[in-house]
């Protein structure tokens, strides 16, 4: 098999490559380091990598899939990509931004703590834009991370990084986080899989506490490895109140979809669609049609002031967990990120809690 076809396995394909001794995850590894090699000083999704550590934890790995006691962890020996935005305890971890730009926390995200359990092996740190708050991964800290697919597009944001490295062919797996689209807007434009689960499922972490927007989840290349990362994330963890739905396993296959109903609203109500998008979106309705789903346009009855709403919440959080650093590094952050906070230190409590009890 030829390194660029190594690159774009599946995890659950490499796993079983694994297993029948036809695939070493040190092979695998070796050829997604060249990979990253040839392709990040266009693409820009690394922040650190972990190469050499990462070598030895593979041939730990390879050294496990050779023995027969079956004593093997669920990802064992897979590469993963991990946002610069996740805490992992003793590496830095910059959030995109200067002002974190050597920080090392003393803890690791939960969800990121049980991929790595679970045996993934993290060789590399993804881009995100400044504190995770644009749908384009660009950032005064790393620059910007265009499209593997297409250098003069963007990679969407803000797990930007994460998609231009799986899209990319330079990771097997990556997290991503998601609160206005973080990991669904790069996974549609890089043509990837990514889920945002529902809120409680997969726990969050110590800074940002009770927020319902926020969500980790797995960007992948289909849906089975959707489904084997979410089954290592989910599931309560102490240091996270709201994570009390208790974990499910997902199947990696599925029967016929015949009969199952799916609507979906083409703009929301009232969001201009690009022409292109809605030639696609169509498309996939008429996918879903022809493997037997009754699919419907429907009217979700939202207009501007949703979007209103929205930003409200969005800006008052995030004035909330780094409005402070404005006095000190206004000039040294994205001018976006600036103006979010300045409009999110102007909302008040009533405005705030208004969002709550929104109706449309």
């Amino acid at each position: 098999m030829a390194d660029i076809d190594l690159c774009y396995l599946t995890a659950t394909e490499a796993i079983a490559l694994y297993k029948a001794h036809k695939l070493s995850p040190v092979e695998h590894l070796k050829a997604l380091i060249s990979r990253c090699e040839a392709i990040n000083p266009k693409v820009n999704a690394i922040t650190y990598d972990f190469f050499d550590r990462a070598l030895d934890q593979a041939r730990k790995a390879e050294q496990r899939y050779m023995k027969t006691d079956g004593r093997l962890r669920p990802l064992e020996g897979v590469s993963v990509a991990i946002k610069d935005f996740h805490p992992v305890k003793g590496e830095i971890t910059t959030f995109g931004s200067k002002i974190f730009e050597n920080f090392r926390p003393d803890y690791t995200a939960p969800t990121v703590e049980r991929l790595l359990r679970a045996g993934a092996i993290m060789h590399m740190r993804t881009t995100s834009p400044e504190f995770a708050y644009s749908g384009a991964t660009h950032s005064p800290l790393w620059g910007i991370t265009p499209n593997p697919w297409n250098l003069e597009y963007t990679s969407g944001g803000s797990s930007g990084g994460a998609g231009a490295a799986v899209a990319g062919g330079m990771t097997t797996l990556a997290d991503g986080t998601d609160g206005g689209g973080s990991i669904r807007i790069p996974s549609s434009a890089c043509g990837l899989f990514g889920y945002k689960a529902p809120f409680g499922r997969n726990p969050l972490d110590r800074d940002h506490p009770f927020e319902s927007i926020l969500h980790y989840g797995p960007m992948v290349r289909s849906v089975a490895d959707a489904a084997l990362m979410q089954n290592v994330m989910s599931g309560p963890h102490a240091e996270d109140l709201c994570s009390h739905l208790p974990r499910v396993k997902l199947a990696t296959s599925y029967d016929s979809i015949a009969g199952k109903k799916v609507a979906f609203s083409m703009n929301l109500g009232y969001t201009e669609v690009d022409p292109e998008v809605r030639t696609n979106t169509l498309r996939a309705a008429e996918t879903l049609r022809g493997l037997g789903c009754q699919v419907d346009e429907v009217d979700v009855g939202w207009n501007w002031a949703v979007l209103d709403c929205w930003m409200t919440w969005w800006e008052g959080l995030f004035a909330a967990v780094a409005g402070h650093f404005l006095p000190r590094w206004r000039g040294e952050m994205d001018p976006y990120v600036v103006g979010l906070l300045d409009r999110g230190l102007g909302h008040n409590a009533v405005r705030l809690y208004g969002c709550y009890t929104f109706r449309g």
